[in-house]
């Protein structure tokens, strides 16, 4: 489920300024849901756990402030995020300069290349809506604006629920999840993959209007995808078509930029930490450097810290991903 309030008088995003930390920073605020917990020690350890990824692979100069929250009436999480927006065409002209300024990110340099011919191409005057954080790693000054109850008064760049009742000691929880997962699924839509990467879904109140990740989508090679259809094929994938990086969930439930998860057999429990649902039973999981996740933020602009050449080796790899359990995690309330 996606529902937004829109808010009014949020500038669009206009400098260019250099930031003045040398790696991602996520600072993370624990709401009184939280802090009152008698479950509090675990879900501060469990948080922290999470975020030490980003914190000692991503070298993008961003800090990024977000707001972390418990409830019990969310089903596994969802995340609240300040987005910003400005014509796709500005967003491909800044990425092919941030891009110049960093070849140590290959994955970037091919989405450079290849963003204006997707469906920027097909949608010339479209409106791109992008995470502030994301908006800040690619060098765009872009404050966060939300406040811990979801209104327009406050700093965060991002809101993360999770459900109170998951396991927050990292074994698989009811139905497969476990709280690492969770909180990292939703982490990235902070920054600007997952839910927040695509608005297809939201063509209705927001027509003519592409996230950061509709640029790569694609249903073959040199054959741009955005449409909601339930039989079609659709990947990400950052050089034209030509590579698929993870498979787009089109099933119409759950987020149209997360990862697609079948019905099939769980397949030993193999499912992925942006997949729009759970192998029911399946093992922790978390984020590596060769996580399709991982690819799909450097290719959005966010820079490892030491880069490998595994990480590039996974475009050559197709992914096919399955799950029995539907998992409604992310939910975009709020643009800027």
């Amino acid at each position: 489920m996606t529902r937004f309030l829109t808010a009014s008088g949020l500038a669009i995003v206009a400098s260019f300024s250099a930031g003045a930390a040398q790696a991602l920073t996520i600072v993370p605020t624990f709401d009184a849901s939280i802090v009152n917990s008698p479950n509090a020690a675990a879900i501060e350890n469990n948080i922290n756990n999470a975020l030490q990824f980003y914190d000692k692979n991503f070298s993008s100069p961003t800090t990024v402030l977000i707001d972390f929250q418990i409830s019990a009436s969310v089903g596994g999480g969802q995340s609240l995020t300040s987005l910003y927006q400005q014509s796709t065409a500005q967003y491909v002209s800044t990425l092919a300069f941030v891009a110049a300024a960093n070849p140590q990110n290959l994955v970037l340099q091919s989405a450079a290349a290849f963003a204006g011919s997707g469906n920027a191409s097909i949608f010339p005057t479209s409106t791109l809506l992008a995470t502030s954080a994301e908006m800040n790693a690619i060098g765009l000054s872009a404050s966060g604006f939300l406040d811990a109850n979801g209104g327009f008064t406050g700093n965060f760049d991002g809101i993360v629920t999770v459900n109170s009742g998951l396991n927050f000691t990292d074994t698989a929880g009811p139905n497969g999840v476990n709280a690492t997962a969770t909180f990292q699924h939703e982490i990235d839509e902070v920054l600007g993959i997952g839910g927040s990467g695509s608005f297809l879904d939201d063509q209705a109140q927001f027509p003519n209007t592409l996230g950061v990740l509709d640029l790569y989508r694609y249903a073959a090679p040199g054959k741009p995808s955005f449409t909601t259809a339930t039989n079609a094929t659709s990947y990400l994938s950052f050089d034209g078509g030509q590579t698929a990086i993870a498979q787009f969930n089109q099933s119409g439930q759950g987020d149209a930029s997360d990862w697609s998860s079948f019905t099939s057999a769980c397949n030993n429990g193999t499912h992925l930490v942006q997949d729009y649902a759970e192998c029911s039973g399946g093992p922790v999981i978390s984020l590596n450097r060769n996580s399709p996740e991982v690819t799909a933020l450097q290719g959005i602009g966010f820079n490892l810290a030491l880069p490998e050449p595994s990480t590039w080796a996974l475009m050559l790899v197709g992914f096919g991903f399955i799950g029995t359990t539907l998992r409604r995690r992310s939910l975009r309330y709020h643009f800027g």
